[in-house]
């Protein structure tokens, strides 16, 4: 009986650990590199996420400017993920104008939104007959762009329930401070592209 005892009290233990664990940021550090936000999204609310290039010609040969991977100050390799946050259940996952989008229901008074995936694994809502639970840092998709021609960014909303029961959207920047960021590596990203002294050697 104790034992017993002892044991649903790890349980509890262990489900407010996981509880209060803090989000994952929705892109992977790359490299060493952190997603930065290009740009508060003029269209409405939210943030664009990609990376930031280290100098003017930083990574110009890989990622091009004026391709949907490279702008003079930014960057976006090709299949890179995003990821859901935290725990959850996706109440959308479909087609929009130009690419796909999903809301993930993390069951705690938010929600989150991801928004200009080229491709995602998640399956379409209207094809779905029972819900669809991700866990924190599960790949949703992965990141494309707004509309031809674009650098690829990734959009993510940040949405909290207010009195009324209804999602409204909140700065995300503020509240992703304390969030975990993952690692992710990509061959295509070294340091020696990186260096400015290897270069010249």
């Amino acid at each position: 009986m104790l034992e017993q005892i002892s044991l649903k009290s790890r349980k509890r233990e262990a489900t407010r650990v996981m509880a209060a664990a803090p989000p994952v940021w929705p892109m992977p550090v790359l490299n060493g590199r952190s997603p930065v936000v290009i740009a508060p999204n003029p269209k409405g609310h939210g943030i664009d996420l990609a990376y930031q290039r280290a100098n003017s010609t930083d990574l110009l040969q890989t990622y091009p400017v004026g391709t949907a991977n490279g702008t003079a100050r930014h960057f976006m390799p090709n299949m890179m993920p995003a990821f859901a946050v935290r725990d959850g259940v996706i109440t959308y996952a479909g087609k929009q104008a130009y690419g796909y989008a999903v809301i993930v229901d993390h069951r705690n008074g938010w929600a989150t939104y991801y928004a200009n995936l080229e491709f995602m694994f998640a399956t379409p809502t209207e094809q779905r007959r029972s819900s669809a639970r991700v866990k924190a840092g599960d790949v949703l998709g992965y990141v494309g762009a707004p509309a031809p021609n674009e650098l690829k960014r990734l959009h993510f909303q940040l949405w909290k329930r207010d009195v009324e029961c209804h999602f409204v959207p909140v700065d995300a920047i503020s509240e992703m401070s304390g969030w975990l960021l993952t690692p992710w590596a990509d061959a295509r990203l070294t340091p020696a592209e990186n260096d400015d002294t290897a270069k010249a050697a």
